[in-house]
């Protein structure tokens, strides 16, 4: 009773305290909005550009504080970069979903109330110490009666009561962001968390990512994913077979086993390639905990909680922006980000063009191990709205934020970054080309593969 009592006073403290936080920088904003109104963009730009500063840095540190529904709603917004001042991308790009990890007594809590008993009276072996640690639950390396070696994910107690805390907060906040700013559909993100928070929450659901991930890549033996253990899984614990593997971040170790970097970035080129223009089904949080390596090279895939269905826009709008991209054509890559979605019906379609050939010709000027960074240079150059000669509401109200498409959005950058911590001499798009050409080839319409040649330079 006491521990109950214990954890709803953390909750409460821990909800008044995110609602300070969202309390003060809506507050400096709509002082900011005033002004405005009041003096101009003009005479306000520097005192803009200041708060946009300190509001980020108070929204990251409330984030690492708060932790739960927050690192996603981080993750999200460092990747929207459309619909935020710069300032927030450059504070949030490098936000992780890590936690420091819960005592073991709340492990044992929860076993108790999915399976009415403690891991060992299931007979389980858990080690005390987690395998791994986020803000939703943590992974346990486990051994069962039958001497099968597993890894074990359990949810924190109470995290359903958290996440709705934390959803609550969230509409709040963009019910009045959209009151002021009904251009920017605020709301859209509080709708992505929201379902994406929910379905991790489902464990039986992540079991059934596996195994459809598992099917998908049956027919290649270098693709590998562990395997549901369902006596042990419920809605709230998941156990799997425990997969072994060096993990990829770690370059030496992985060219010390024979293991050429080079091979493991063409394969992760060919698995996402795959998931998007075939399977139309991606794993959405590919950083590198997620991946283990084997000779071979031998891709090891986990955690399956944010695996996303790729819509049919999405998909054959991609294939243009690949096709344009490998073929260095803007028009080919401007047909394609209009097929995904992008272009805002109540926007201004000259601002729309102008936007997609200017930042084209900026993504191309780029190396890959330039633009996995994300430093602050970088940013700084796209974000630049003084070189469009448009102004960031123009610009905002000429391109929507296509449905599903942030999952895909932060698959990339992070597959970037990760390949080019492995190899930064190789672009994962050129090197997967080959085998993104074959499965456009294959799954084509008749007469949808005219490229048009680039525009006289």
């Amino acid at each position: 009773m006491r521990e109950v009592l214990a954890s709803e006073i953390r909750n409460a403290i821990r909800y008044l305290r995110a609602n300070w936080l969202a309390a003060r920088v809506l507050a400096s904003y709509l002082s900011l909005y005033l002004l405005y109104k009041l003096l101009g963009a003009d005479r306000i730009r520097a005192y803009a550009e200041r708060l946009h500063e300190k509001n980020a840095d108070r929204v990251l540190t409330g984030i690492l504080e708060l932790k739960a529904v927050y690192i996603k709603l981080g993750q999200v917004l460092s990747v929207m970069g459309g619909i935020l001042p710069s300032a927030f991308g450059e504070k949030l790009v490098g936000l992780q979903d890590a936690v420091p990890p819960h005592p073991y007594k709340d492990i044992e809590r929860r076993f108790r109330e999915e399976f009415g008993k403690s891991p060992q009276e299931l007979g389980l072996m858990l080690e005390p110490v987690p395998l791994a640690s986020a803000s939703l639950g943590q992974v346990h390396r486990a051994t069962d009666a039958q001497g099968r070696d597993l890894a074990i994910k359990v949810q924190y107690p109470d995290i359903e009561k958290i996440v709705e805390m934390d959803l609550k907060v969230l509409t709040r906040v963009t019910r009045i962001l959209d009151f002021f700013f009904p251009d920017f559909h605020y709301h859209r993100i509080r709708d992505q968390i929201a379902d994406v928070v929910r379905r991790e929450l489902d464990y039986r659901s992540e079991a059934r990512n596996m195994a459809t991930f598992a099917a998908n890549f049956a027919d290649d033996p270098d693709v590998l994913c562990p395997e549901v253990v369902p006596e042990y899984t419920s809605g709230r614990v998941l156990a799997m077979t425990f997969m072994e593997g060096i993990k990829i971040g770690n370059r030496r170790v992985l060219m010390e086993a024979g293991i050429e970097p080079a091979a493991v970035v063409k394969k992760l080129a060919q698995v996402f390639f795959k998931q998007v223009l075939k399977d139309r089904l991606i794993h959405a949080d590919p950083h590198p905990g997620n991946f283990l390596v084997r000779p071979g090279p031998k891709l090891v895939v986990l955690d399956f909680g944010a695996v996303e269905p790729v819509r049919e826009p999405l998909m054959k709008g991609m294939r243009k922006v690949f096709l344009g991209y490998i073929s260095r054509n803007d028009q080919l890559v401007l047909e394609g980000v209009e097929i995904m979605g992008f272009e805002s019906v109540t926007g201004d379609r000259a601002v729309f063009e102008r936007s997609v050939k200017h930042y084209f010709e900026k993504l191309l000027r780029y190396r890959p191990e330039d633009l996995a960074k994300l430093n602050p240079e970088i940013i700084k150059d796209f974000t630049d709205l003084k070189q469009l000669d448009v102004s960031f509401r123009d610009l905002a109200r000429s391109f929507q934020y296509p449905e599903g498409y942030f999952y895909i959005e932060r698959s990339m950058l992070l597959l970037l970054g990760l390949c080019v911590s492995l190899d930064y001499t190789l672009d994962p798009l050129i090197v997967g080309a080959p085998y993104a050409m074959q499965l456009i080839l294959e799954t084509a319409e008749p007469g949808s593969l005219v490229i048009p040649p680039p525009p006289a330079s």
